[in-house]
């Protein structure tokens, strides 16, 4: 890779960490976090980089964000249990359900996404006026 390809994916995850760093729920009021697909093309085509490059490093953030959260979480739970109010099985039983919801969820999004690429439907309109963007209409 050049120096100036390099100089642009610093930029894009300079820029991508910012806006990490900003918050999602910023993000998310323009509508962005809910069409990530449409949010990496958007920045791929700014900054002037591939839409997969992109895509990539928000996966990559994303991944660290949601590490970064989930030991935080324990490390409340641990100290829950230092301070006496549940106890060392009742923090497992929690991780445990956790792990276990989470599982079901993206079990359902999984299910979900395979329903509307079988129908041919776009799931921006499965979630309706007022959530998102707020209207289907583009």
């Amino acid at each position: 890779m050049n120096r100036r390809g390099k100089i642009v994916l610093a930029a894009a995850a300079i820029t991508v960490a910012s806006l990490v760093t900003l918050g999602s729920m910023t993000a998310s009021a323009h509508g962005w976090m809910g069409n990530s697909n449409e949010f990496a093309t958007s920045l791929a085509q700014k900054l002037g980089v591939g839409e997969d490059k992109v895509s990539e490093a928000l996966g990559s953030l994303q991944e660290e964000r949601q590490a970064e959260m989930k030991a935080r979480w324990e490390e409340q739970l641990t100290s829950l249990v230092n301070e006496g109010e549940i106890t060392n099985e009742q923090k497992q039983l929690i991780v445990n359900k956790r792990q276990e919801m989470q599982d079901k969820m993206q079990a359902e999004r999984e299910a979900l996404q395979k329903w509307a690429d079988q129908n041919g439907i776009d799931l921006k309109y499965l979630a309706g006026p007022g959530y998102g963007r707020g209207h289907m209409m583009r």
